[in-house]
């Protein structure tokens, strides 16, 4: 329930919509809407009738960049959306996954175990127990033209979760620009590599506007401003391990890895998320068919070591989140996930770098090693933050050798101070 009585659906049409660019919507001056927006309508097609959508993306991998501004003001917004839908639907729990997301993304997150056990020699036994990734009843992964996506954006705009109300007496030039990804950036976001994407030109905005009355002159008169917690990004690149040697079929070489990120001087920064974006297609392709998460995922690496420097001391204890070669380290990488971001919908083994039982235990064991994110609490002012990333390659394995990009996910603190004249500044908290 949103407490307010007078609302009414609204849909509004773009001012403008072009494919594989952008699409632009204007909220009406002289209003109250609620800031429970929603971007309704999004699709993708392709040139292959039977092709289907990433499988942790959905249709979501239309969509590029989300921004709300006023006028030339930007207000909120995300960049590199197509890897941060991606982390953020894996930051969801198996039921909504499963139950909501299928249908309103057509992600093929959400598990379900099946199977049997039966009594050989008084001993119990797996008789072909698996964890499945889709439901035939709720999930089709073909025809990918005829399915239309749905996404709250509160769940990219942290201003808008803030805000409960969006007054266009304050806001006077309120608009939500979304800008699509081209067709050549969509050539791994579904199943058929060589098939030729393209977003469609028919989005609409749904949002929620207050009805006349006392009540929405009230909230258009006495709007207080807001706090808030956006998203900032930044990216830096872990380079190619090579010059190795094969030395007994053990050969590898460390890679030592830091990084000064600069754009979170002088802001309060909450915490981190960092995803490991792979960028050799020849690990994710099998022919040309595209396999597990592609370059949308974040993909294990071997001993991983991770520890950030924050105004010049150690955030992390000890060492860090120093890797193994045993199972330790990915558990220790998980506890500090959800420890700072909350609960993940993976499935045991989806964040290390193999596992050699996968094909008896899931569906599609091409996603092991595909979803191991990074996550660290920071929640201090920025005078200088260093990264330090370390991993381990080996003779041979172009998944573990390859160039990564780390995208980096930050989330800062921002507020609206309204002036007294209703005019407003956007600054950071310190």
């Amino acid at each position: 329930m949103n407490g307010f009585s007078n609302v009414e659906s609204r849909i509004i049409d773009p001012v403008f919509d072009r494919a594989n660019l952008r699409v632009e919507f204007r909220l009406p001056s002289m209003s109250a809407f609620l800031s429970d927006l929603r971007l309704i309508n999004v699709g993708m097609t392709s040139t292959n009738a039977t092709d289907s959508p990433n499988p942790l993306l959905g249709i979501l991998g239309a969509i590029k960049r989300v921004s709300i501004l006023d006028g030339s003001t930007q207000l909120d917004a995300i960049n590199l959306a197509t890897v941060y839908n991606a982390f953020k639907n894996a930051n969801t729990d198996n039921d909504s996954n499963l139950s909501v997301n299928r249908f309103l993304k057509f992600v093929e997150l959400g598990y379900v175990a099946q199977g049997n056990y039966t009594i050989d020699t008084n001993q119990i036994q797996r008789d072909d127990i698996t964890f499945d990734t889709q439901n035939p009843i709720t999930y089709t992964g073909s025809a990918l033209n005829s399915k239309k996506s749905w996404l709250s954006l509160k769940d990219l705009l942290p201003f808008l979760r803030s805000s409960l109300v969006l007054p266009t007496t304050v806001f006077k030039n309120l608009r939500v620009v979304v800008e699509y990804n081209s067709a050549s950036a969509m050539q791994y976001l579904t199943e058929d590599s060589t098939a030729t994407k393209s977003t469609n030109a028919d989005a609409l905005l749904l949002c929620s506007e207050i009805g006349d009355g006392d009540m929405k002159d009230a909230l258009m008169r006495e709007y207080k401003g807001v706090v808030y917690r956006p998203i900032e990004t930044e990216q830096v690149v872990a380079p190619p391990i090579t010059g190795m040697t094969n030395v007994a079929g053990n050969g590898t070489k460390k890679q030592l890895n830091n990084y000064r990120l600069t754009g979170y001087t002088g802001k309060k920064l909450i915490r981190l998320a960092v995803v490991q974006t792979p960028t050799d297609s020849a690990t994710w392709l099998n022919g040309t068919d595209v396999e597990g998460y592609a370059d949308v995922g974040s993909v294990a690496q071997y001993k991983t070591e991770t520890q950030l420097i924050v105004n010049g001391s150690a955030k992390l204890p000890s060492a860090g989140m120093v890797g193994s070669a045993t199972a330790t380290g990915a558990n220790r990488r998980l506890a500090y996930l959800t420890d700072t971001w909350g609960v993940f919908n993976t499935i045991p083994c989806q964040n290390w770098i193999n596992f050699n039982d996968g094909g008896n235990f899931y569906e599609d064991d091409t996603t092991i090693g595909e979803m191991d994110y990074l996550g660290i609490m920071v929640d201090e002012n920025i005078a200088e933050l260093r990264l330090n990333y370390n991993r381990t390659g080996i003779f041979g394995n172009a998944k573990q050798n390859q160039q990564l990009l780390l995208n980096i996910f930050g989330e800062v603190e921002k507020a609206v101070v309204m002036n007294k004249d209703m005019s407003y500044n956007v600054i950071y908290t310190q």
